[in-house]
């Protein structure tokens, strides 16, 4: 069967979309990734055994990023998905999150083709979040706007042949809606077991500045709402136990410089260290180098119904995780018994759980034991190409 993948920027590089494209080609599909083209790139081009097509490119930068917004109904984005889609004879599209699914959907029902919803984000719940972060702005208001969003989203999920979620959360959410039960699967972010091998097997790689400490690792986008406030402010009382505590933050996000001045003013920068952004490849060695992953989420809506990747590339890793009380990470790390779990934003719960780890060095490695076994056993992406395949193959033959 041919498969289209549509996704809402360049590609590459996107970890979930390589890797369903890989799954889907694995099962014998033929797969067609259908990207933007910021970076104005060649309009096809073939990859490992899959096709990547790209919007014609204007030669006005500026004009071509503005033509090729993600968004609703853009016609832009309709006549490709749908010229493409018709000259690959595809039997069924995928389309990666809200944004697009309107265009999907009406394309796919021009041609008479199944459309899947990949909710891999609560796009409404996001878009509050966003809001509540920043100040008011136009842009943001127009194409990120929480109550249209939600009434665009429940009009789509009714629109698509299925809904794929990445957390039990999620699903639920989507059933309290009134959506039918089989309608809805769960793919998770989850890694492939040739990932967890590498994880394994890797040479740990550290810097000078890491050497002789016991770091604490967090890895991804950096806003308001991934907690970084409050492990900042668990610092100083921390590293008068733990002279040689380290906080490392890889990525990049629009709280990095407040969370700076923080660590300026409690005169603990000595014990932090915000790489920026590092290449993919780069990270599986650091988290290898570290004592122990944290993802200390807010507690907001859409940290309710969602689950990062690094969760289970930390437990890949056998590292023990420290995670905020969110429910999906709540539920999975206290399943699992891999990590501690602190109050969502209270500084004096999460040194408590630091504490727990650096005082008990061998509950932690048996905390990092078990997630790896719990990644392996279900927690990988076999299982869920397997649910992936599953679902496509249950939507084309109709």
């Amino acid at each position: 069967m041919k498969i289209g993948i549509v996704w809402k920027d360049d590609y590459p590089w996107d970890v979930r979309i390589e890797k369903m494209a890989n799954a889907l080609r694995d099962h014998g599909h033929n797969v067609h990734i259908l990207a933007r083209n910021r970076r104005r790139e060649s309009v096809m081009e073939s990859f490992d055994g899959f096709t990547v097509h790209r919007m014609c490119p204007l030669s006005n930068s500026r004009l071509n990023n503005i033509v090729s917004l993600p968004i609703g109904f853009n016609p832009m984005w309709y006549h490709f998905i749908r010229r493409v889609s018709k000259l690959q004879s595809l039997d069924a599209l995928i389309v990666r999150d809200l944004p697009l699914m309107p265009a999907g959907i009406l394309a796919g029902r021009r041609l008479g083709i199944p459309v899947i919803f990949d909710m891999a984000e609560n796009y409404p719940a996001l878009w509050r979040e966003v809001a509540s972060d920043q100040r008011y702005n136009l842009f943001n208001f127009v194409l990120k706007n929480p109550t249209l969003g939600a009434r665009l989203e429940s009009l789509c999920v009714k629109l698509a042949d299925r809904v794929l979620v990445v957390v039990e959360e999620s699903r639920d959410r989507l059933l309290a809606m009134g959506v039918p039960e089989g309608k809805v699967a769960i793919v998770s972010n989850t890694p492939s077991v040739e990932q967890i091998s590498k994880f394994a097997g890797g040479v740990e790689q550290v810097t000078d500045q890491w050497r002789d400490r016991r770091v604490l690792i967090y890895q991804g986008y950096v806003n308001r709402a991934r907690g970084l406030q409050a492990i900042v402010r668990a610092l100083p009382g921390l590293v008068g136990e733990y002279r040689d505590l380290l906080l490392v933050v890889v990525g990049t996000g629009n709280d990095i410089e407040n969370l700076k001045c923080l660590a300026r003013e409690l005169s603990v920068e000595a014990h932090t260290s915000f790489m920026g952004w590092v290449d993919h490849n780069v990270i599986p060695a650091m988290v290898l180098s570290s004592t122990a992953g944290l993802i200390p989420h807010s507690d907001t809506e859409h940290k309710r119904t969602t689950v990062p990747n690094k969760l289970f590339d930390y437990m890949a890793c056998a590292k023990p995780v420290i995670v905020s009380s969110v429910p999906p990470l709540k539920r999975i790390v206290e399943a699992e018994r891999c990590g501690v779990v602190f109050q969502a934003g209270d500084e004096a719960s999460f040194a408590r759980a630091v504490r727990h780890l650096l005082d008990n060095a061998e509950l932690a490695r048996d905390m990092g034991r078990r997630g790896e076994e719990a990644v392996r056993a279900r927690y990988n992406w076999q299982y869920d190409a397997q649910v992936l395949a599953e679902v496509v193959g249950t939507v084309v033959r109709g």
